[in-house]
């Protein structure tokens, strides 16, 4: 034995079948009613995800490397009792099939269940267990999806059994006149393939964005489309414009209800900094200030123009007050930012006179408070002295 690995939980649970591609990866399947399952990642390290369950068995799939690794799990539940039956993967995608018995989701994707019995379901996720889709088969007696398997072409192919006087398909409809036996269903699903054009947004924060997007494969038109995106964003368009960055996500489905489910990405150029390391005037009244800037983002070389006029990066010899800048980059993207200069206040004297008490004297003095300008004070005085007060 190379590796072994255990999925326990405190109930009866069951591993019903595995999938080993071409890469050795192995997907898995069955269901499980333990409140919880402990899935063995490594042989000595268990998975810190755990698998609550919903109510009664639950749906469980997962995935581990060509080594033992844990790549994903995902469970899937309603009140009632789930069921793992069927998996296959390729290059691309997996499917798995089973049964369910009431409402359920899978991902974003709902499967209502009218009549509290068992429907057959087919899930279709990405190789790292995203939902791209689902389909059922239900009736008013049991269902089943035994198997779910991908021929040469990637289509996906739904293999069931079962007992109800009518099995709905998506909207094709197959009979069992005699409910006290079981009869089989097999149904192919036809591929679509989804081809994004784009256009991204040059600059930081606009929505000028696009995406063209063409539909082919033996899906049977017309389709209908579902987008959503960032900040709330949704349409029903086949193609989509005045787009912000973000993810787009696409749900395309055709006219016998077999739908592909995918995401472009419409990026944004970065965003143009501005950082000012500013010099203020030196003294009241003089115009030595100085702006030196410094440009990060967008894309280089940049231009500048100075509310001054100036057209160089950094900008010297100036007054106090409020300065802007407009820079813009090699793709015509700007950005204008302001900052401004200060100067120290004017120098105050404010002098106390205490006068001789008598000639010659030698006990007048000069107190002087210096107020504005920038501390600390240097002194000069006529008769030489450098202290702050004058003593006569």
């Amino acid at each position: 034995v190379q590796w072994y690995r255990k999925i326990a939980g405190s109930g009866d649970d069951y591993l019903i079948r595995h999938y080993t591609d071409n890469s050795s990866f192995q997907f898995l399947t069955g269901y499980y009613n333990s409140s919880s399952l402990t899935i063995d990642s490594t042989a000595t390290l268990a998975s810190l995800k755990t698998c609550p369950n919903q109510g009664s068995n639950d749906i469980l799939t997962a995935c581990y490397a060509f080594d033992g690794t844990l790549q994903w799990v995902r469970a899937y539940g309603s009140p009632a009792d789930d069921q793992g039956w069927g998996v296959y993967a390729n290059n691309t995608h997996a499917v798995f099939s089973g049964l369910y018995s009431a409402n359920i989701s899978f991902g974003s994707f709902n499967l209502a269940n009218l009549t509290n019995t068992n429907d057959a379901f087919m899930l279709e996720t990405d190789r790292n267990g995203n939902v791209l889709g689902v389909n059922n088969a239900w009736g008013t007696n049991t269902d089943i999806g035994n198997f779910a398997t991908i021929n040469a072409n990637s289509n996906n192919l739904f293999v069931g059994s079962f007992n109800s006087p009518i099995l709905t398909v998506s909207n094709k409809t197959l009979t069992n006149p005699n409910t006290a036996s079981t009869d089989m269903f097999f149904a192919k699903y036809g591929k679509i393939n989804l081809l994004f054009s784009t256009t991204n947004n040059v600059c930081y924060g606009d929505n000028n964005g696009s995406i063209n997007l063409t539909v082919s494969g033996d899906g049977q038109p017309p389709y209908t489309y579902q987008w959503s995106g960032p900040n709330g964003f949704t349409s029903n368009n086949e193609d989509i414009t005045n787009l912000a960055a973000g993810w787009y996500k696409v749900t395309v489905t055709d006219a016998n209800f077999a739908n592909k489910v995918d995401s472009v990405y419409i990026s944004e150029g970065t965003a143009i900094i501005l950082s000012f390391n500013n010099t203020n005037t030196s003294c009241y009244n003089i115009n030595d200030g100085a702006i030196d800037l410094t440009v990060s983002g967008g894309a280089s070389p940049y231009t500048y123009i100075w509310s001054t006029g100036a057209v160089i990066e950094d900008i010297n010899g100036l007054a106090p007050g409020s300065y802007s800048v407009t820079v813009r980059d090699a793709n015509n993207c700007s950005k204008t930012g302001t900052t401004n200069i200060f100067s120290p206040s004017s120098i105050n004297i404010t002098e106390i006179l205490s006068s001789p008490s008598c000639v010659p004297g030698g006990d007048g003095s000069i107190d002087i408070s210096v107020t504005g300008g920038t501390p600390p004070y240097t002194f000069s005085w006529s008769t030489g002295s450098t202290s702050e007060d004058l003593y006569l």
